[in-house]
């Protein structure tokens, strides 16, 4: 039952129609009838894992509220008020190489507004890096990438803006399928323009994660 509970910090109310006040785990273990009775009013029984009524078992031929809870909780909301402690987040970010040249956008954002970043985003459910990287890179850029390569993995935290996050930033390299394919600006809102730049005459200023990495002396060219 401890696991059940755990971090709500003993009794609270949670945000229903009826609201239930948790009662403790010996009034449960007593078996009450009106403390089950409480529960099984706002609570429903999981189905969707073949759960038998958990809630009613035949004692001496009669029926009692007894039985366990999963940890599972099912229709209950969110305690009001309560706030979301933040969590990190996967991004997926793209060295697109041509020749010598590497290619940037200059960032429209309240965090670093202006600096030049790589092409990427937000990892999705069930995307792998590699088909993140292309998918994010053929809606900002227009291009379709090839030979897509998993190359490091950073760990970032960004304390600007009204709310810090934590970014864990998978970094690949890929090439062009097509070398005589233009990059397009499909995001103008989110950046200024793509461009490509030689790696020895990179434009200021970089993203910091970006310019971090070159602190660190990686080199998207070499062979790993």
């Amino acid at each position: 039952m401890a696991s059940i509970f755990h971090g709500l910090g003993g009794q609270r109310s949670l945000t229903t129609s009826n609201k239930f006040q948790f009662p403790s785990c010996k009034t449960l273990s007593a078996g009450s009838a009106r403390s089950f009775s409480q529960l099984s009013s706002i609570l429903h029984p999981p189905t969707s894992f073949g759960d038998r009524n958990i809630f009613k078992k035949q004692v001496n031929g009669e029926s009692k509220r007894v039985g366990h809870l999963r940890p599972v909780i099912c229709g209950v909301e969110k305690e009001a008020g309560r706030v979301e402690a933040p969590v990190p987040r996967v991004g997926v970010v793209v060295f697109v190489l041509k020749g010598k040249s590497v290619l940037l956008g200059r960032r429209r954002a309240t965090i670093c507004n202006s600096a030049f970043a790589l092409p990427g985003g937000h990892l999705e459910f069930g995307e792998s890096f590699e088909a993140c990287a292309a998918r994010e890179v053929k809606e900002e850029t227009g291009l379709d990438i090839d030979n897509i390569e998993v190359l490091k993995v950073t760990n970032n935290l960004f304390h600007e803006g009204a709310e810090p996050s934590h970014y864990i930033m998978i970094v690949l390299r890929a090439v062009l399928a097509n070398p005589n394919q233009l990059p397009q600006n499909l995001e103008p809102d989110k950046c200024d323009g793509w461009d490509w730049y030689e790696w020895d005459s990179l434009p200021r200023p970089l993203f910091w994660p970006l310019e971090k990495l070159l602190q660190d002396g990686f080199h998207p060219f070499l062979i790993v």
